[in-house]
C-alpha cells in the first residue's frame, strides 16, 4: 500500500500512513482485511471536514478513503400499517449534495440532512452531525441500516430493532468502517419561511415560547448586532412559490458576494485590519432582509448553504431548556472581547433546534437540543484562546456535549455526558477486541481505555 501524507480540509490534522482508496465492496473488504493485521490501525476517511483528530493514525496504521464508493444502491417503497415508508441505500463516500439531488429528482427529501453540502453520508452519520428540526432527530435518526466491514473483512449488516444499532448509529467510525447506509426519507414537502430580526434581548426573553412554536428554527448572531436572524419555518399544505427571474437572480447575487466576503474580504480583514471586522459584520447583517416569507420546496428551505469556506469551528449540543444560557453566555464573550479590541468570530454564532436522538452516543442522545456554533475565518488571531474560553462557558452548562466533528478540546468526562456509554463500550469492544478501529485520540481521550 502507497505510503503517503494524509490532511484534513482545514490542514489542521494529518499524518503520513497507509492511505487506500478501495471503488467497491470487494476491494474495501480486502483493504481492511490487510489493514487490520496485528496492532495496526484503520481509520475510515470521507471528505474530512472534521476538525478533530478523528481520522490520523500513528504510521504503520492505514486511512481508508471513501471517495470512490459514492454509488447509489436502492430506492424502495413499502408499506407498514397502511402507511408508505420511503428509502434509500447509498454507499458510504457520497456527498450529501448528491444525496440531496438523488431524493429531490425523485420527490423525495432527507431528514435532519447537514446544511453544509459537501460531508459524505458516512461521515456525517457517524459523527451525530444534523440538520434542523425538534420533531426529528440527527441525521443519524434516518437511519434503517448499515452495512459495515469488520477487522476479518466480513460484512455485518445491523437494522433498526436490532440490539447493536443504537450504537452503530453514531459511532465516530470505531466499529468498523461503513460500506452503505440505506436511510428513510420523506415524500417532499413545502416549508412556510418567515425570516425576521428580532432584538437579542426580546428573543433571549422569550425563548422557551420560540422554540416551542415552531417545527423548524434557525437563528444567526452577527458580532456587535442588536438582533437576531431568525428563520422561523414550518411545514404548509400550501403551495410553493414560484421563483421568479429576479428571484434566481437575487440569490445567485447573494451568494456570489456571500462566497467572495468569506473567502476573500473576511480573511484578509482577519489578518491585516481587524480593527474593521465590526464594519464588515455590520455590512454582512445589513444585507440581510428585514422581514421576507415564502413558502419553499423542503429540500431548498434546509439546504440554503452554497458557498463554504474554509473555517475554524466549535459546536457544542445544549439541552433545549437551556439555550437561551448558551446563547447569552457567548455573545457576552464575544462583547467581552470587542470592548478590548480583539475580534476572533468574524463570521457568525449560529444556532440549530434538534429534536432527541437515539444512537447512545449522539450529542442529541435523548433530548431537545440547541447545537450552537461559533465559525471565523482561517487565520484570524487569537481564535484558539477564545474558542478555549467559549467552550469553558458551554462546558459549564448542564448536560452539554461537544460536537464530534467540530473542533473541541474538553475530553475529560466525557463519559459521564452519555448515560449509554458503558453499553455503547461494549458493543465497541464486541465488534472491535483488537481496537483496530481506534486511534490514539479516540482510544485515550475520548473513550478512556
Amino acid at each position: 500500500m502507497p505510503t503517503t501524507e494524509w490532511s484534513n480540509w482545514t490542514g489542521n490534522r494529518s499524518c503520513v500512513c497507509d492511505v487506500v482508496r478501495p471503488e467497491n465492496l470487494a476491494e474495501l473488504q480486502a483493504a481492511v482485511a490487510s489493514a487490520a493485521t496485528g496492532t495496526r490501525r484503520v481509520r475510515p476517511a470521507g471528505t474530512g471536514y472534521s476538525w478533530t483528530p478523528l481520522i490520523p493514525v500513528p504510521g504503520d496504521g492505514t486511512i481508508v478513503e471513501t471517495a470512490k464508493l459514492d454509488r447509489l444502491l436502492g430506492v424502495r417503497t413499502e408499506v407498514l400499517g397502511g402507511v408508505e415508508h420511503h428509502y434509500v441505500k447509498v454507499e458510504a463516500g457520497m456527498k450529501m449534495s448528491e444525496l440531496i439531488e438523488i431524493t429531490r429528482s425523485r420527490g423525495l427529501t432527507l431528514r435532519s440532512p447537514t446544511l453544509f453540502p459537501w460531508p459524505s453520508i458516512a461521515g456525517a452519520l457517524s459523527t451525530g452531525s444534523h440538520g434542523v428540526g425538534r420533531k426529528g432527530g440527527c441525521f443519524a435518526d434516518s437511519l434503517h441500516s448499515l452495512d459495515i466491514v469488520d477487522a476479518t473483512g466480513s460484512l455485518r449488516r445491523v437494522t433498526r430493532g436490532d440490539a447493536d444499532f443504537p450504537a452503530a448509529m453514531v459511532a465516530l467510525g470505531s466499529l468498523g468502517m461503513i460500506y452503505a447506509a440505506e436511510l428513510e426519507v420523506s415524500p417532499e414537502f413545502n416549508v412556510y419561511v418567515d425570516k425576521r430580526n428580532v432584538p437579542v434581548d426580546r428573543t433571549l426573553a422569550e425563548f422557551d415560547d420560540l422554540i416551542e412554536a415552531y417545527d423548524y428554527l434557525e437563528m444567526f448572531w452577527m458580532p456587535g448586532a442588536e438582533t437576531f436572524y431568525l428563520m422561523l419555518m414550518d411545514e404548509s399544505g400550501a403551495h410553493a412559490d414560484e421563483w421568479s427571474f429576479r428571484r434566481k437572480a437575487e440569490q445567485w447575487f447573494d451568494t456570489t458576494i456571500q462566497s467572495r466576503a468569506a473567502n476573500v474580504w473576511v480573511p484578509w480583514i482577519a489578518q491585516h485590519a481587524p480593527g474593521l471586522t465590526p464594519v464588515l459584520t455590520k455590512l454582512a447583517g445589513g444585507t440581510v432582509t428585514e422581514v421576507e416569507k415564502e413558502i419553499v420546496p423542503a429540500s431548498d428551505a434546509f439546504h440554503f448553504q452554497k458557498a463554504y469556506s474554509k473555517n475554524w469551528d466549535i459546536a457544542y449540543s445544549i439541552p433545549a431548556t437551556h439555550a437561551a444560557e448558551a446563547w447569552s453566555r457567548a455573545i457576552d464573550l464575544v462583547n467581552d472581547y470587542a470592548e478590548a479590541g480583539a475580534y476572533p468570530i468574524n463570521y457568525a454564532l449560529h444556532g440549530r433546534f434538534v429534536g432527541p436522538g437515539e444512537g447512545w452516543i449522539a450529542p442529541n442522545h435523548d433530548r431537545y437540543s440547541l447545537y450552537i456554533e461559533a465559525t471565523t475565518a482561517i487565520g484570524t488571531p487569537g481564535f484558539q484562546g477564545f474558542f478555549d474560553e467559549l467552550e469553558s462557558r458551554w462546558a459549564g452548562i448542564p448536560g452539554a456535549r461537544p460536537h464530534w466533528g467540530k473542533h473541541f478540546g474538553r475530553t475529560t468526562g466525557l463519559d459521564t455526558l452519555y448515560p449509554r456509554m458503558a453499553d455503547f463500550l461494549a458493543v465497541r469492544q464486541a465488534w472491535d477486541p483488537g481496537r483496530h478501529f481506534l486511534n490514539p485520540w479516540l482510544e485515550h481521550d475520548v473513550f478512556d481505555l
